[in-house]
């Protein structure tokens, strides 16, 4: 069970309500029904539906059919009538990011700002993305704000709405795949650990990294590796079924596979594909130390505790998102697929925060570039034209 405090969910926040946190990943839908109630969230439902080969590759859809009925297939098993989603895009061309900017105070200064530092460091055209900030305090550069933002290309977000709308549900907040986890790094109260934190997300195609120094987020990336780069490279190298790979990379070979060797080639591909010195070059300088947390799917894989330990002299943590909600009832398969949740779990965090936060649905709200037309109201220019005709039988 978490508290409030924890999550930064404060009486300002949303006190009660629904929602369906829905993760879209190229081996998984997974939806999960979450209620919030006082000073807990509830998990009242959960349902992960494996999505065929060649449905997703990386983050382009290439059957957009079968991904729908997928989706509606996970969201009855939910048994519920609640129909606002929360959902998450990730891929090439969706950023997020930290900065610093000057310490302004009007809202409108720090849009510039913020819509200035897009241009000049992600080199975005803001005529063809959304974009969303939050602000995450003073920054140590003196009279300056540390700022999260996230951006998204309008194809990118409508194609999600789309999807969620043909499978029968309401996107009511789209946010990305690191703020997610980002959220999650906050509510377990590791977001202010002193020195160098890495913490890692292997989903089955992408990875999430995020690097924190001292409280100060330091990167947020999507990299290049997954389940899949493992799945891949056992199958060519001991000439197995993708299926077959797919279980020796959790739970070791079979008896027709030499231990020694796949052990080696494990190991292998774990400094391929794990080791974080590729992405943050001053963690492979002599002496570095640093802390390495790792989530999703990727948590599982053989042999790399071992593999942490016997490179750097550290115990890989796990980010555990079970303390982070309640279970009002049995939920079947919360265990088997909890290592599954850190996004979707983090999508609920990210929907109940208080304040404002990173929404990239194209309304009229934060600094989204596109804004929502709807019908013009006639009741003001009534009310200003009596108004004027009183005026005028008074005088």
């Amino acid at each position: 069970m978490a508290l409030l405090g924890q999550l930064g969910l404060g009486a300002r926040g949303k006190t009660k309500g629904s929602i369906v946190a829905l993760d879209i990943g190229s081996k998984y839908v997974k939806a999960v029904l979450f209620e919030r109630r006082k000073n807990e969230i509830v998990l009242k439902g959960l349902a992960v539906e494996k999505v065929p080969p060649d449905v997703i590759l990386g983050k382009d859809i290439i059957d957009r059919q079968v991904l729908v009925d997928k989706i509606r297939d996970a969201y009855s098993k939910l048994g519920t009538e609640v129909r606002d989603v929360v959902a998450n895009v990730a891929g090439g061309e969706v950023k997020t990011k930290a900065f610093v900017i000057p310490d302004l105070k009007r809202k409108e200064k720090i849009a510039e700002a913020v819509d200035w530092k897009i241009k000049d460091e992600l080199h975005v055209d803001l005529t063809e993305i959304l974009r969303d900030y939050e602000l995450l305090g003073k920054s140590e550069v003196s009279e300056s704000l540390d700022m999260l933002v996230g951006t998204a290309k309008l194809s990118v977000v409508y194609d999600i709405m789309d999807i969620v709308r043909a499978a029968g549900l309401e996107p009511i907040m789209v946010t990305t795949d690191l703020v997610a986890l980002w959220r999650v790094i906050e509510a377990l109260g590791l977001k202010d650990l002193p020195g160098d934190n890495v913490f890692f997300h292997l989903g089955y195609e992408v990875g999430l990294l995020i690097h924190v120094r001292d409280g100060k987020i330091q990167q947020m990336i999507e990299v290049p590796a997954g389940l899949k780069s493992y799945v891949d490279n056992l199958s060519r190298f001991f000439d197995l079924r993708v299926e077959e790979a797919e279980e020796i990379i959790i739970n070791g070979p079979t008896s027709g596979i030499d231990r020694v060797s796949f052990d080696e080639t494990v190991d292998s591909l774990h400094e391929r594909f794990l080791s974080p010195e590729k992405y943050i070059p001053q963690l492979g300088e002599p002496g570095a130390k640093f802390n390495l947390y790792i989530s999703g799917g990727g948590s599982k894989l053989y042999g790399i505790g071992t593999f942490v330990k016997n490179k750097y002299g550290i115990d890989l943590k796990i980010l555990d998102v079970s303390t982070l909600f309640a279970v009002e009832e049995p939920v079947k398969g919360i265990k088997d697929y909890l290592n599954l949740l850190t996004i979707v779990v983090g999508d609920a965090l990210h929907y109940f925060r208080k304040g404002h936060k990173i929404n990239l649905m194209p309304q009229e709200v934060g600094m989204e570039a596109v804004a929502v037309e709807g019908e013009v109201s006639l009741l003001p220019h009534v009310v200003g034209a009596l108004s004027i005709w009183l005026l005028i039988v008074i005088l």
